[in-house]
């Protein structure tokens, strides 16, 4: 097949291939071996808008000028407890792994219960912790603690303890076990 043999029978296909990659979108009538070009339309042009979408949500206000106004500065804090206290499982008090409070200070009236009475100090608020040797895989040791006064806790010389911590084995159900744990005091 020759050249212009392979182009005549050819021809509606490059024209085509030509509209296509031109971007331009034709419709074509063929009419005995003619091409015509009926419409044209030009690139990039686009139906009519539609109608606009509902409100966004407003954004978050960022700018300086709409932050509120910055609030009194706040007391200035302790840097330090006011106390700590080391305590083993049978109520005995390590000394060297507490401040400012003495063997004096602490009871163990009962399995699993501890007492401070008479602190050297007007704590607030009080953290105990219990130590890792209580804690494996095989037990479930749980703690409990805080301040005032407790049942649990008999009066010393007629005042009521300062502070108090529970520990417990939390197995099936809670039962009070000695478990040795550091107190914290601020």
């Amino acid at each position: 097949m020759s050249v212009p043999s392979w182009l005549r029978q050819n021809i509606l296909g490059l024209v085509a291939i030509f509209i296509a990659l031109s971007g331009t979108a034709v419709a074509t009538q063929v009419t005995s071996k003619k091409v015509v070009v009926v419409k044209a339309a030009k690139k990039g042009k686009r139906g009519p808008r539609g109608p606009a979408g509902p409100q966004g949500a407003p954004g978050q206000q960022g700018e300086a000028g709409q932050q509120g106004a910055t609030g009194p500065t706040g007391a200035t804090g302790t840097t330090a407890p006011l106390g700590y206290a080391f305590v083993g499982s049978g109520g005995t008090l390590v000394a060297s792994g507490s401040l400012n409070v003495d063997q004096s200070n602490v009871t163990h009236p009962a399995t699993g219960i501890y007492c401070f009475y008479d602190l050297p100090f007007t704590a607030h608020n009080m953290q105990a912790t219990l130590l890792s040797n209580n804690i494996n895989v095989n037990n479930m040791f749980s703690i409990q603690g805080g301040m005032g006064n407790v049942s649990d806790c008999p009066q010393v010389g007629g005042e009521d303890e300062d502070a108090y911590v529970f520990t417990f084995y939390d197995g099936n159900a809670p039962t009070a076990t000695d478990a040795a744990f550091t107190a914290l005091f601020n």
